[in-house]
């Protein structure tokens, strides 16, 4: 695999996410290592960097379990696969970390996940970035993972995004059972000198599938948030119900969205539709608190608050929804 393999703005579904830029002072571990896999170049850099660690495989048997995954430094790369066995129900939390500044780091996942015959699996990933707000942080995160649906499963996931170098947290459903029901939600924070990209795609094969998306964002100077998603409804894919719904904030000047939403339905029986849209914070909803006398500062950052957690679904557990509530407080620098 050489540098040219890999996607770069002149790739449609890569073009606000240049990886092959991102990479430029990284190509030399790239040689001797094949070409990009048909599973896409997420999963070949991930079984590149992983290499020493190996693919990991998750079977739950049983309902009421939590799994949780953390990957730094210390885990650069990961191929895996998890299986959630038919009418069982389980949560899987993935943590990626990027703990320091001035090193740069290639983090890469990819997993396939199969949810049985009526089961539900709920999947959290929290992407952090401790490094001070708008310092430079050279790591790339990549994150993907590639869902089966039996008939009647459920897969619901909420992702945080707080970007890095280049972050880039991608999800692929395939809903092939009947009655599935897919649930994905997210919010990024865009700082300075940061790069989320939060993309996604449902693939509706049959009948009686229900999918709702809810994400959310905000953006600094200088950073750059990116929201893709795409429903495809294939003509077998009748009583389809699915909304898709991306409403982002530009906090300053010079602050970046790119978002593209997209539907492309082949069936004829179907309630399908999406919203976009990307804006400044409310002017007159921000004078109406300064004249009760609260301060510009926390006027705009309880309007941000309140606008960014609609986003957090009421399925989150109270310990991980206080943990990613203190993550949106601590970027909107309002934390105790």
């Amino acid at each position: 695999m050489q540098l040219a393999d890999l996607p770069s703005r002149r790739t449609e579904a890569w073009k606000w996410s240049d990886l092959r830029q991102a990479m430029a002072d990284d190509q030399a571990m790239l040689a001797g290592s094949g070409k990009v896999a048909a599973a896409g170049p997420i999963a070949s850099l991930a079984e590149l960097m992983g290499d020493a660690f190996g693919p990991a495989e998750l079977v739950i048997e049983k309902s009421g379990e939590v799994f949780e995954t953390q990957q730094s430094e210390g885990d650069a790369g990961r191929v895996g696969r998890v299986v959630a066995r038919a009418g069982t129900q389980s949560v899987l939390v993935e943590r990626l970390g990027v703990t320091s500044s001035g090193l740069r780091r290639i983090l890469a996942a990819f997993t396939e996940i199969d949810v049985g015959a009526g089961a539900t699996l709920t999947r959290v990933v929290v992407q952090d970035n401790a490094t001070p707000p708008g310092q430079a942080n050279d790591a790339i995160v990549l994150n993907e993972v590639s869902v089966r649906l039996g008939a009647g499963a459920t897969y619901r996931q909420f992702v945080l995004g707080e970007g890095a170098r280049l972050a880039r947290i991608e999800t692929t459903v395939f809903a092939e059972g009947e009655g599935a029901a897919v649930e994905l939600n997210g919010v990024y924070l865009a700082g300075g000198k940061r790069h989320v990209d939060l993309t996604s795609r449902v693939d509706h094969k049959v009948p009686g599938v229900t999918t709702r998306q809810l994400m959310r964002g905000a953006a600094r100077k200088g950073g750059r948030g990116v929201f893709q998603g795409k429903f495809l409804v294939e003509r077998a894919a009748q009583k389809t119900d699915a909304e898709m719904r991306h409403n982002a904030l530009l906090m300053e000047e010079g602050a970046e969205v790119f978002a593209k939403p997209e539907l492309e339905i082949y069936a004829d029986d179907v309630q399908c539709a999406h919203g976009n849209t990307a804006g400044q914070l409310n002017e007159d909803a921000i004078f109406y608190l300064r004249q009760r006398g609260i301060p510009d500062v926390e006027a705009r950052a309880m309007i941000t608050r309140a606008f960014l957690i609609e986003a957090l679904p009421d399925w989150l557990e109270n310990g991980l929804r206080g943990e990613i509530e203190g993550r949106i407080d601590l970027w909107l620098g309002t934390s105790p």
